[in-house]
């Protein structure tokens, strides 16, 4: 309805003018005008303040549509009718005496909804205007005691200022400016009246207050929609989720951890980052930037109206957060409020397990291909969800209602299953069956390929002003003094932690500031917990254990148990501490993820001689990262070899130390690498030699120069992570000629303190510089460091190879295969070698084959053979070997499909589909070898894509691929007739970010 339909005109009885407005309001067979307090004494000719009510008073008031027809009025016969302005709401109830004959005329919808960040529309009439009535526009923009501000428009607030500031000097209202007369009129948001117009503030603040319906009268409350109680009625469960919510607040960060945390939304996830990057000459802000940090309920109240403060479309969120940032604090909080602002809060909680599970809940898939509400339900039965996927689905896929769903999903980076399909899913129901809903997913502050088209945002680290307040002295003076302290002070948990041992006189950090493993470390041996070594090695192998067995921070109550009967003084102190957060359902886990990652990463730095081949190999790493879902327990336990006195083994290993701990990680994973260093750089960390940041870096780096288009573009994206620095000039380099030569004069022993150091920089860097190719003798780097090695592979590659040294390393791979004393150093060997056979003499070609195709092989070097067999038949081979390579590949391409599970077999047909994309500007090749591809080898290559479609399809585990393949042979064909060579960049970018 509009809102001049429920206005009422109230007239004084003396002279018969309006002085005031009303709203118009049905009571069942009772019609009542609603209107301020001292209106009503204003139509009685009494001062606006006095308090005594009127008594047998008769009032004059007029109707919409019928400004002639006088009614009559009296004060309405409820105790709570009459509210005076001094001291109470100014607000009063009358009811008219006679019968309203008025069609036009027609009462308000009253609602009871947090208006603040809405646009409104107020009318009343305006003392000196000649019209029938006045309408003002402008925006609810805060909250003071139990009004709220009113601001205009900014046009007529320019207007209304230069009028009466200068010239002309009246008074005189200015049309679309709230004045004297508008008093008791209606405020309508999004269609309803959200509360009456209470007082005008002086001219030249050009501002007014509105009395909101959540302070009518109670007599009233029957008529008042209330969003919060509506919500609560027809979605029980958001009244569980404020109750679940209220018993966890403290328990995460301890009861002394109220902290204000917030959001800040940017424009990219390097903003994200930005954030969180440490630099000596920056200028810390000393407190949260308002309208920029928001709040919860800021948030919650930009997220309700679909907008932030710029104006722009606010639907769907990516949250980033380094692990102890408070990121789940906020979100419990934003859930919380979302009622007052019309949302209905929904959550999946992925770092919290069901209390039951269906039967066949393992074989559902997590890419939403079979719709919302059916995954969402498989969802709900694995995790904890809070209201049902049904009745998210049906809110979510309307826009056009007052309320709206609000999906939060947490702990996504915990939870057993592909990130980037459950992401991707989301993303596509986003766009579709929720496209209604608002939705929020958090994640640590990692770069994830791919990722959902959401709008960026990060929790911002503590500022001063938020820190300070509860710091004790010793930890006030210790941050004056030196400002890497803040990395601690600015996260929550690190603060509480730090907080809680400094009131107990147990903190032992001095002035300088700890990095994260010292701090945790001490909490848990000196803090509020008190370990001895016997009980940290029991709590280590049992957080270990829990990510190996399940992949996620929840464990059985049972095993918990069994923990406390291998080590009885454990149960009392666990207790105490408060350290274990029961979950239901028979299930618990740790106060926080990033205690369970502390702990996981003692063990693995921790590590025997005997536990090395295990807890330093790729196995070990892919539990302690969840499967690369998080490198945070990486980063702590690389922070760990600093404190060689506080591991765990008996005996100190010298051979263990930071850049060996690398460059074992190195040849597991090299993103996860490139995140860690990235991730110690933007904290400063002095443990992170300057060195290392730069062999990291550029090795990395290089990748954008690779011959395939799908490892540039994931080297884009590492990029991203890395912290500019006045010492990274190589960054945007524009080709791997200048990468090389910037790095190698970036490279300086500063901060190189033992021999042991200096020589492993040395081996690094002359390796790197090399000019001259590698003769068959020279090859021994090849078995050094994962890190060395894979930087020699790569030289050699780039220097050439001849026959003799393709000849050495394939007797290398045979002697490694057949007589490997270490699984997985040696398949890191084995890896490194199919690499660097890529840019080798085309002898190598069937060699290669064998490898790909070798289901007794290990996963990562098949890959790699894979990669260099498909290099080697574009760039290197003869036509004929190109056509017999391609047709081989095609007829074994069922060995890629196994009947049974196998460990990156879905990688690798991947990875074979996507090897037909070269990164063109950078691929160097023989003579001619593009057009011979274009016109030979990709016609070829499109035969096998097809092949993988077809095997797809008559394969049930495989069938979700068929569309993979058919897309990439579609786009393979459009490529094969495509002369512009951008075009064919564009194609296959396309299909890379489909695939």
């Amino acid at each position: 309805m509009a809102l001049e339909e429920s206005l009422v005109a109230i007239r004084s009885n003396e002279t018969g003018q309006n002085v005031g407005a009303g709203v118009l309001v049905d009571k069942g067979q009772t019609w009542l005008v609603l209107t301020c307090a001292h209106v009503v004494n204003a139509a009685l000719g009494k001062a606006e303040g006095v308090k005594d009510p009127p008594k047998e008073e008769i009032f004059s008031l007029t109707l919409f549509g019928a400004p002639q027809e006088v009614l009559k009025a009296k004060l309405y016969e409820m105790p709570d009718a009459w509210d005076p302005m001094n001291g109470g709401k100014d607000l009063c109830v009358l009811r008219i005496t006679g019968n309203v004959t008025n069609g036009k005329a027609k009462p308000a919808l009253l609602a009871d909804l947090n208006p603040i960040g809405n646009s409104f529309r107020a009318a009343g009439f305006p003392q000196y205007w000649q019209g029938d009535y006045g309408v003002a526009t402008g925006k609810v923009e805060g909250q003071d005691e139990h009004v709220y501000l009113l601001i205009p428009d900014e046009a007529t607030r320019i207007v209304a200022l230069s009028m009466k500031t200068g010239l002309w000097g009246t008074q005189d209202p200015v049309p679309g400016e709230i004045s004297p007369g508008f008093s008791g009129g209606p405020v309508e948001v999004r269609g309803q009246i959200v509360g009456l117009v209470t007082a005008a503030r002086p001219p030249k603040q050009g501002a007014a207050y509105m009395v909101p319906a959540s302070s009518f009268p109670a007599s009233l409350s029957p008529l008042i929609r209330s969003y919060s109680k509506a919500i609560d009625g027809e979605y029980p469960h958001a009244v569980k989720l404020r109750a679940e919510i209220e018993s966890r607040r403290g328990k995460m960060y301890g009861a002394n951890a109220p902290f204000d945390i917030r959001i800040r939304l940017v424009e990219s996830f390097a903003d994200a980052l930005n954030t969180y990057t440490v630099s000596g000459d920056s200028q810390i802000k000393s407190e949260y930037e308002r309208g920029v940090d928001l709040t919860p309920a800021e948030f919650a109240r930009h997220l309700g109206i679909g907008k932030d403060s710029k104006g722009n479309g606010l639907s769907t969120v990516l949250l980033h957060a380094p692990g102890g940032a408070g990121k789940s604090s906020f979100l419990m909080e934003l859930l919380y409020v979302a009622a007052d602002f019309n949302l209905v809060p929904f959550l999946l909680d992925f770092s919290r397990p069901a209390t039951g599970r269906g039967p066949g809940d393992q074989e559902d898939p997590d890419d939403g291909n079979d719709g919302a509400e059916k995954q969402l339900t498989w969802w709900s039965r694995r995790y904890q969800c809070w209201g049902s996927p049904s009745a998210l689905c049906k809110l979510g896929g309307d826009a056009s209602g007052a309320t709206r769903a609000l999906l939060v999903v947490d702990g996504l980076n915990q939870a057993n299953i592909l990130w980037w399909k459950a992401a991707g899913a989301i993303d596509s129901f986003s766009k579709g069956e929720l496209s209604g809903a608002v939705i929020v997913i958090a994640d640590r502050l990692v770069k994830r390929d791919p990722e959902p088209d959401f709008r960026r945002a990060v929790i911002p680290p503590l500022p001063p002003a938020a820190y300070e307040p509860p710091l004790p002295e010793e930890l006030r003076r210790a941050a004056e003094s030196d400002s890497s302290w803040r990395s601690i002070l600015s996260s929550s948990l690190l603060l509480n932690k730090a907080i809680l041992m400094s009131a107990s006189n147990k903190f032992s950090g001095g002035q300088a500031a700890p990095s994260r493993f010292s701090i945790l470390d001490q909490y848990f041996r000196e803090g509020e917990c008190g370990f001895d070594k016997q009980e940290m090695a029991a709590l280590s192998d049992f957080a270990y254990e829990v990510y190996a067995n399940v992949n996620g921070t929840a464990f059985d109550d049972a095993q918990l148990e069994k923990l406390y009967a291998s080590a009885p003084s454990l149960k009392p102190k666990v207790v105490k501490a408060d350290l274990v957060q029961k979950l239901g359902g028979g299930q618990s886990q740790l106060q926080h993820q990033i205690l369970h990652d502390q702990l996981a990463a003692l063990k693995v730095a921790s590590a025997t001689k005997q536990q090395e081949e295990v807890l330093w190999r790729a196995s070990g790493f892919d539990v302690l990262s969840l499967h690369s879902a998080s490198s945070d327990a990486i980063e702590l336990a690389f922070e760990a070899m600093q404190y060689p006195d506080r591991l765990l083994s008996s005996e100190i290993r010298k051979d263990l130390n930071p850049w060996s701990f690398l460059t074992d990680l190195y040849d597991w994973n090299y993103r996860i690498v490139l995140e860690c260093v990235a991730s110690l750089d933007r904290r400063r960390e002095p443990l992170l030699r300057p060195w290392m940041r730069h062999a990291v870096y550029g090795l990395n780096l290089e990748r954008a120069f690779d011959p395939f288009l799908y490892t540039s573009l994931r080297t884009d994206q590492l990029r991203m992570q890395i912290p500019q620095a006045p010492d990274l000039t190589y960054l945007d380099a524009k080709s791997v000629n200048e990468l090389r030569e910037k790095v190698s004069r970036a490279i300086s022993d500063d901060g190189v303190t033992t021999n042991q150091e200096r020589q492993q920089l040395e081996r690094w860097r002359n390796v790197y510089t090399r000019e001259t190719r590698f003769s068959s003798t020279e090859l021994d780097p090849l078995w050094g460091d994962p890190l060395l090695s894979w930087t020699a592979a790569n030289v050699i590659r780039r220097l050439g190879i001849d026959e003799t040294v393709t000849d050495e390393l394939l007797r290398l791979y045979t002697i490694s295969r057949a007589t490997s004393d270490s699984v997985g150093r040696a398949q890191g060997f084995r890896w490194r070698l199919v690499h660097t056979l890529g840019r080798a003499d085309t002898s190598a070609l069937k060699f290669l084959m064998e490898v790909a195709f070798d289901s007794l092989e290990g996963q990562h070097v098949r890959y790699g053979a894979i990669r260099s067999l498909v290099e080697l038949t574009a760039l290197s081979a003869s036509q004929s070997d190109q056509s017999w390579a391609l047709g081989e590949i095609k007829n074994r391409l069922a060995e890629l499909f196994p009947q049974a599970p196998s460990p990156g077999a879905g990688g690798n047909r991947r990875l074979l589909r996507q090897c037909c994309a070269f990164n063109e500007p950078y691929v160097h090749g023989r003579v001619g070898w593009f057009d011979d591809w274009i016109t030979n080898g990709l016609p070829g290559y499109i035969e096998i894509l097809r092949e993988g479609a077809k095997l797809a399809a008559e394969r049930p585990q495989n069938r979700d691929e068929v569309g993979s393949w058919s897309r990439w042979a579609e786009t393979a064909d459009k490529v094969s007739d495509e002369n512009d060579r951008d075009r064919r960049l564009a194609l296959w970018r396309d299909a890379l970010g489909n695939d």
